[in-house]
């Protein structure tokens, strides 16, 4: 999943920068993006030492860079520029976003108009605060807004439950031998009880499934089951009752996680799989759902069938503190 927002950092002189980076670090982290590349061990030191880098990447695979931020002027002895380091870039056909930042921006300015080259996609800044954080802001937030490019959300979300999925069943997995009889049978008891509720279906599964005995197989063919023997909310359910085993948790955590889950993340897993239309017709600024193409045909100031950018950020939000949750579960089985 996508929760990282790197930067590549040009900067001689990182200490200087510590409370522009701190900022920074803040606005990502408050977009639920986690800020990587900003601390002063990070930052290519020299116009050579970012070359080196980039001569070592693949140009055709630099996706998982989101931002070049350079010190214009490095005072590293080798007289090169901002300038200098795009030239570079648009040599291996990177596009990435780059900023430049100068204490002297004026005389910077004069020689990037005068720069005959390639200058697309770069922003230029005083680095004092009040100049250079709102520059990074618009920045980021342009950045953002692809977001709400539907096969960016799907795969983003897609890709995010699919590892908080394979989490819980590790978790699961790891976890479930370790409890008491007691617990035990209680666990074996909620799975059937969630397998029965979608008895009907696929009758020959269910019995198949029913008819295995108590032990760890059955809770690991459960929770590897498909979701018309076990829904993907009542996989997670099970998963958060061994947790609440585990950590003392209220009687009613198990509960409230999956029915928190199910509203903030799987509704809109469900949703978004058969969306196909990236905005709606008349290009409003939302995601349109569109299920057939009748669908198509609305009004979208009144369509109700959407995802507006408000529940955009939202649902980055809630994977974003799903994501916090899930990461501790796994340092708890490596």
């Amino acid at each position: 999943m996508k929760l990282n927002y790197k930067i590549l950092w040009v900067e001689d002189y990182p200490k200087d920068m510590q409370v522009q980076m701190g900022k920074i670090k803040q606005l990502i982290k408050n977009n639920y993006l986690l800020p990587i590349g900003l601390e002063s061990r990070d930052a290519f030191r020299s116009y050579e030492d970012f070359i080196k880098y980039i001569e070592l990447r693949d140009e055709d695979d630099f996706s998982d860079i989101d931002l070049i931020l350079v010190d214009y002027n490095l005072s590293d002895g080798s007289k090169r520029t901002g300038i200098n380091i795009v030239e570079q870039l648009r040599k291996k056909n990177i596009y990435t976003d780059v900023i430049f930042y100068s204490g002297n921006i004026d005389e910077a300015i004069k020689q990037v108009k005068g720069y005959d080259g390639e200058l697309d996609n770069v922003t230029y800044t005083d680095n004092a605060m009040d100049k250079f954080f709102p520059k990074f802001e618009k920045v980021l937030h342009k950045q953002l807004s692809l977001i709400m490019q539907i096969s960016d959300l799907r795969g983003y979300l897609m890709d995010s439950t699919s590892d908080f999925d394979f989490v819980a069943r590790a978790f699961v997995e790891k976890f479930f031998p370790c409890l008491t009889p007691d617990d035990k049978e209680l666990i074996y008891n909620e799975i059937e009880r969630c397998i029965k509720k979608q008895e009907g279906r696929e009758t020959k599964k269910f019995e198949k499934t029913l008819k295995l005995s108590h032990d760890d197989v059955f809770v690991n063919k459960a929770m590897d089951s498909q979701e018309y023997v076990m829904t993907v909310k009542d996989k997670i359910f099970i998963m958060a009752l061994i947790f609440q085993k585990y950590n003392c948790e209220a009687a009613e955590f198990a509960g409230d996680f999956a029915e928190q889950y199910d509203q903030k993340i799987i509704k809109y897993r469900n949703k978004l799989a058969h969306t196909k239309l990236d905005y709606g017709k008349n290009q409003s600024g939302h995601i349109k759902i569109a299920n057939n193409l009748d669908d198509l045909e609305c009004d979208c100031s009144k369509c109700i069938s959407k995802l507006t950018k408000e529940e955009c950020a939202d649902l980055r939000k809630h994977i974003y503190e799903y994501y916090s949750f899930f990461y501790g579960l796994l340092e708890k089985l490596i």
